[in-house]
C-alpha cells in the first residue's frame, strides 16, 4: 500500500514538475488541447471510414484552418466595416440621446437642462469626431507591446507553428497518451482511475465540440432576427452574442445591453426595442429547451451562481482561457465529487 501511494505521489510530482516548465507553452498547449476536443468527432467519423488515424488528424486539421482562412477572408472584413461604421455613427447616436433626455426631461419634469450639460455634450461629441477608430487604439498599444523586439515577434511565431503541431499529435496520440498515464497508476486503482478518464473525456468532447456548433447557430440566429427587426450593425451584434455565447450568460447578456442601446440611439423609445426584447426572450427559451439538449446532450447540471463564481475565479487566474475553462472545469470536479461520494457510500 505505501509502495503504491509514493508511485501516485511521484506521478503527481512528475507532472507538477512538466506543467512547471512548460509554462510559457501552457496556453498555446490548452487551447490545442481545446481545438483537438473540437475536431476529435470529425476524426473518429473519419477512421470509422477505415481513413487511417494519422490521415484523419491531418484532414482535420486543414478543415480547421481553413474555416478560419474563410472566416478571415469573408467575414472579418464584413465586421470591420461594420464596427467602422458604428464608430463613425457614434456622435450622431450620442446626439440622439441628449435630445431624447433632454425631451423627457422637458415634458414629465418641466426641468430644462442646464447650459453647461449641453457644452459638456458638444465637448463630448468633438472628442469623438476627432477620436474616431482611434477608440481602438488599446488594442494597438497592446499588440506594439507583444511584437515590440525581434525575439518577442518570433517567439509568438514559433507557437503559432507549433499550436497545428500540438493539435496533430492530441488527436492522433491522445489516447497512447491517456493509456501511457495511466500504465503508471498502481493496477488496484487502475480501473476508478480508468472510469475517471472517461467521465473526463466524455465532457470536454461534448462540451467544447457542441458549443462551437451552438455558438454558429446563435450566431446565425440572432444575425437574422436583429437585420429583420431592422437594428443597424445587426450581423456584428449576432456574431458577437454568438460567439460569447461560449461563456455562458456573458453572450446573452452583452448582446441584449448592445441591441437594445444601438435600438435606443436609432429608433427612440419604440416597438423596435419591443421586437429587441421577444428576439432575445425567444432564443433564451429555446436554446436551454430545444437546441442544447440536442446538441451536448443534458445541462452540466451547475447552478447558475456556481457557473458565475467559476468564470470569475477563471478569468481572475487565467484571463481568457480561464473563462473558456471555468465551466467544464467545474463540471468534471461536481462529477467526480459525485462519483467519489457514490463510491464512500456503496463502501
Amino acid at each position: 500500500m505505501k509502495k503504491e501511494t509514493s508511485r501516485l505521489l511521484a506521478l503527481f510530482a512528475c507532472m507538477a514538475l512538466v506543467v512547471y516548465l512548460v509554462r510559457p507553452l501552457l496556453y498555446i498547449i490548452i487551447s490545442s488541447l481545446i481545438v483537438a476536443y473540437v475536431m476529435h468527432p470529425l476524426v473518429d467519423f473519419l477512421e470509422r471510414k477505415r481513413i487511417p488515424r494519422a490521415a484523419s488528424a491531418f484532414v482535420a486539421i486543414l478543415i480547421f484552418f481553413a474555416s478560419l482562412t474563410v472566416f478571415f477572408i469573408y467575414i472579418v472584413p464584413v465586421l470591420v466595416d461594420e464596427l467602422g461604421s458604428l464608430f463613425a455613427n457614434l456622435p450622431g447616436y450620442a446626439t440622439t440621446v441628449y435630445a431624447e433626455v433632454e425631451r423627457i426631461f422637458k415634458t414629465y419634469l418641466g426641468v430644462k437642462l442646464p447650459h453647461t450639460l449641453s457644452e459638456r455634450k458638444n465637448m463630448f461629441l468633438e472628442n469623438l469626431r476627432q477620436s474616431g477608430i482611434s477608440s481602438l487604439m488599446p488594442v494597438g498599444s497592446v499588440a506594439g507591446t507583444i511584437f515590440r523586439s525581434v525575439f518577442g515577434f518570433l517567439s509568438e511565431l514559433l507557437k503559432m507553428i507549433l499550436m497545428p503541431v500540438f493539435i496533430f499529435f492530441f488527436l492522433r496520440d491522445f489516447e497512447k497518451m491517456k493509456r501511457w498515464i495511466l500504465g503508471y497508476i498502481p493496477e488496484a486503482h487502475r480501473g476508478t482511475a480508468g472510469k475517471y478518464n472517461r467521465i473526463i473525456d466524455d465532457i470536454l468532447k461534448h462540451y467544447f465540440a457542441g458549443q462551437l456548433i451552438i455558438c454558429f447557430i446563435l450566431a446565425f440566429i440572432y444575425s437574422v432576427g436583429l437585420s429583420i427587426i431592422g437594428v443597424n450593425f445587426g450581423i456584428l451584434v449576432g456574431i458577437m452574442t454568438g460567439f460569447l455565447f461560449i461563456v455562458p450568460y456573458v453572450g446573452a447578456a452583452t448582446g441584449f445591453a448592445v441591441s437594445m442601446m444601438i435600438g435606443v440611439f436609432e429608433f427612440g423609445f419604440d416597438k423596435h426595442l419591443v421586437y429587441i426584447i421577444v428576439l432575445f426572450a425567444t432564443v433564451s427559451i429555446v436554446e436551454p429547451l430545444f437546441i442544447t439538449p440536442k446538441i451536448i446532450g443534458s445541462r452540466l447540471g451547475l447552478h447558475p451562481v456556481v457557473v458565475i463564481i467559476a468564470l470569475l475565479s477563471g478569468a481572475a487566474t487565467f484571463g481568457i482561457l480561464g473563462l473558456l475553462v471555468a465551466v467544464p472545469f467545474t463540471a468534471i470536479l461536481k462529477t467526480l465529487l459525485e462519483e467519489l461520494k457514490k463510491s464512500l457510500r456503496e463502501e
